[in-house]
């Protein structure tokens, strides 16, 4: 016949384990090392994207194959300058030839550097009252290095300008191109 067992009502809390006992011991898990640690790999990733973009124009100067990573996330790639050269003295003027107006721009390139420098293209755009960019061309010069201290003069034009444009914007392509 079976025996009647009286259940003791739980304790408040776990009992500890007296010496000598084989179980084994129950740690508890860190998570806010954890935590840390995944909070110190963002910020890293985030100064190496922001220094990445701050520092875009030395990089492509360094690695000019690097410009069109910045292109293809949007960002354009090109320094307003190239590190050593500089455009001078530019004037644009019009000319009718047959009927049709023909925009001539014209400068110079100098290298300031004390070294040689290979040049880019050169891209011009006709910007309206809005800032807004209507037309753009892009070419090359002559002279594709610069010994330092040197110069180069350039010209290019333009048939049939659109209307509205009321500056230029001259300054070199990136890679090379528009």
């Amino acid at each position: 016949m079976p025996r009647r067992v009286d259940v003791l009502p739980p304790l408040a809390g776990p009992e500890p384990i007296g010496p000598g006992s084989n179980l084994p011991v129950i740690v508890n898990p860190r998570r806010r090392h954890d935590r840390v640690g995944w909070l110190a790999l963002a910020l890293a990733v985030a100064v190496v994207v922001v220094g990445g973009l701050a520092a875009r124009e030395p990089i492509v100067a360094a690695w000019p194959e690097s410009a069109k990573l910045y292109r293809a996330i949007g960002f354009e790639s090109a320094p307003a300058t190239t590190p050593g050269l500089e455009i001078r003295n530019v004037a644009s003027s019009q000319l009718v030839e047959s009927g049709v107006p023909i925009l001539v721009v014209t400068g110079e390139i100098q290298n300031v550097s004390a070294s040689e420098v290979r040049v880019p293209a050169i891209r011009v755009g006709l910007v309206d009252a809005n800032q807004q960019e209507l037309h753009h061309w892009t070419f090359a010069i002559e002279a594709d290095h610069l010994a330092p201290g040197s110069a180069t003069k350039f010209s290019t034009r333009l048939t049939g300008p659109p209307q509205g444009a009321i500056t230029l914007s001259v300054r070199f392509a990136p890679d090379g191109n528009g």
